[in-house]
């Protein structure tokens, strides 16, 4: 995979003491708790129902240092591989269908060129 497709970009605002990671394309997203203590949210792209970026809720509050960044990345790797594989056999399952109606819709388009 092509890192630099994915456009990282990172964020500290210390006012209200959330880091911000996105990457891939910017679109509208929405946030899923990845954590029981809703300390770290995933961004989820609206449209593509893809990873776009995760949130640390009060990383300096948690001393998130002290902790270890794998201890706070790790149910954000977890979230972010089981929406994938949910992605991926959704495709799955829609690809008979998507292959029926391209075949439909090049033949009309056959047809229509005489």
């Amino acid at each position: 995979m092509d890192t630099k497709a994915l456009k990282p970009r990172s964020n500290y605002d210390s006012q209200a003491d959330v880091l911000y990671v996105g990457f891939g394309d910017a679109e509208p997203v929405f946030t899923e708790d990845v954590d029981d203590n809703e300390t770290i949210l995933l961004e989820i792209g609206v449209f593509s129902g893809l990873p776009r970026g995760f949130r640390i809720i009060g990383p300096k509050k948690h001393n998130i240092k002290q902790l270890g960044f794998q201890v706070w990345i790790q149910p954000v790797k977890d979230r972010m591989k089981s929406l994938l594989e949910e992605r991926i056999r959704g495709l799955q399952q829609q690809e008979p269908d998507l292959e029926r109606i391209a075949e439909q819709e090049l033949q009309n388009a056959l047809a229509a060129c005489g």
